[in-house]
C-alpha cells in the first residue's frame, strides 16, 4: 500500500494555522471565526490558492472562496486595476432641455467601452454601473 505524503505547510500559512487552532481550542469561544482570521485566510488564498489554504487551515472551501472573491473584487476596484483614462466632460447642450452634468467614459483592458451620461436631475448608481461593467470582463 502506498504511503500518502503530507504536503508541508508554508510558513505564512502555518502562522495563521496556529492562530486558528488557538481560537478553536478557546473555551467559550464564539461559534463563528473572526473577520480578522477570515481576512488573513482570504489574503493567503489569493496568493497560494483557495484549495491549498482551505486544506491546510481546515476551513470550508466554499466559504473561503466566497471571502476570497469578495476581497479580490473590492481590492481590484480600489486599486484602480482599470487601465486607461477617465475623462469628465460637459458636452455642448443641443438645447436647454438637454444639459448634461457628467459624462464618464471607461475602457477595460479587453477593449470594451462604456460611456455614462448623467443629466442634472437624474439619479444614478454610478458605482454600481462601473462595478458591473468592470466585473463583466472577468
Amino acid at each position: 500500500m502506498a504511503e500518502s505524503k503530507a504536503t508541508p505547510v508554508r510558513p505564512e500559512i502555518k502562522s495563521l494555522q496556529d492562530k486558528i487552532n488557538a481560537w478553536r481550542k478557546t473555551p467559550g469561544k464564539s461559534p463563528r471565526m473572526s473577520m480578522e482570521l477570515w481576512d488573513e485566510s482570504a489574503n493567503l488564498a489569493t496568493r497560494f490558492g483557495v484549495h491549498a489554504v482551505a486544506r491546510d487551515l481546515k476551513l470550508g472551501y466554499t466559504r473561503l472562496k466566497k471571502f476570497t472573491v469578495e476581497k479580490t473584487s473590492k481590492a481590484e476596484i480600489a486599486s484602480s486595476e482599470i487601465e486607461g483614462f477617465v475623462e469628465l466632460t460637459r458636452p455642448p447642450a443641443a438645447s436647454q432641455q438637454e444639459t448634461w452634468v457628467t459624462e464618464v467614459e471607461i475602457t477595460r483592458a479587453d477593449g470594451a467601452k462604456i460611456v455614462i451620461r448623467q443629466r442634472e436631475s437624474g439619479k444614478m448608481d454610478m458605482f454600481g454601473l462601473v462595478n458591473g461593467f468592470c466585473q463583466g470582463g472577468k
